[in-house]
């Protein structure tokens, strides 16, 4: 599939058209303004001004969504865009996540939030050269209706992100980004420093999503299995990947594994795990903040 690139998007001359609405307590009805159609046919038209070149091939019409709002430069400041993309199949999978990072950096934008449920994918991102191009490269379809609000600020933008998995308890759900701004997640592809910087009050955006203070339980002694879990959430990645075994290794210890133990589980030497004792790791505060909440699967 051709993809478009930011010379491409710049090149179509068209604008973006942008209404003013404020997002009320239920931000994710926002107010449709364009829509793109995909026809059966030799070009497929984007009706906000990212038009496809007809030499395109023909494509079936497809079943996908996507919902976008942005604000406008103001005071020299950077366009922030919620992204929302309907998708035939789950979205929730840490794979998914490390390709948004990779086309957000392509397409010269920040990543500021996420927020996934079945068959939905939620993005809060600002300064993207073109969003609609950004939504036809994470789709892998050449459809997108799209609809243009502009937010009040990023706390609403990240309110309506992270209400996606709809869990009572925001930190509940790995699939959103409110785990990365709490501490709980050391994801290599979301960086929520930033994020973390801009946003006035942490405590007041967990509040607004019924979070309640994060409870510490009793120092326990995670299983084996538990200890897998917690190395992949705190990391963002899938149990047993390569990249926890660092991670592991240091919260087995913690949890009363011995260096034998460590050896079988991660099929390493001795010699090696001992080095990974004495590692710098990524995720072990994040890890550990996570047993404290207790949110261990």
């Amino acid at each position: 599939m051709n993809r478009r690139t930011p010379t491409d998007a710049a090149a179509s001359g068209g604008t973006v058209p942008i209404q003013s609405a404020a997002i009320n307590s239920a931000p994710d009805q926002l107010e449709a303004l364009h829509v793109c159609q995909v026809l059966a046919s030799d070009a497929v038209t984007f009706v906000d001004g990212c038009q496809s070149t007809p030499t395109q091939p023909t494509v079936k019409r497809q079943e996908c969504t996507g919902t976008a709002c942005a604000s406008p430069r103001a005071g020299g400041r950077l366009s922030i865009h919620c992204i929302r993309i309907s998708h035939a199949d789950d979205p929730r999978e840490y794979p998914q996540l490390q390709h948004i990072a990779l086309e957000v950096r392509r397409w010269r934008g920040q990543w500021l939030g996420f927020g996934l449920r079945p068959s939905q994918l939620r993005l809060v991102v600002e300064g993207a050269a073109c969003p609609r191009a950004l939504i036809h490269a994470l789709t892998d379809t050449q459809c997108a209706s799209q609809t243009v609000t502009r937010p009040p600020d990023l706390h609403a933008a990240m309110l309506w992100a992270h209400r996606a998995p709809r869990r009572r308890d925001p930190l509940a759900s790995p699939w959103s980004s409110h785990r990365d701004l709490m501490g709980l997640r050391s994801a290599v592809f979301f960086d929520a420093i930033p994020v973390t910087k801009r946003l006035q009050d942490l405590a007041a955006l967990h509040t607004a999503l019924g979070g309640r203070p994060r409870r510490r339980n009793p120092r326990v002694r995670l299983s084996t299995r538990e200890i897998w879990h917690v190395s992949a959430e705190a990391m963002g990645v899938e149990p047993g990947h390569r990249a926890t075994f660092g991670l592991y290794v240091q919260l087995g210890q913690q949890h009363g594994r011995t260096v034998r133990e460590l050896s079988d589980d991660l099929l390493l030497t001795q010699r090696r795990v001992r080095q990974l004792i004495h590692a710098e790791v990524r995720g072990l505060k994040a890890a550990n903040r996570l047993i404290q909440s207790g949110y261990v699967v």
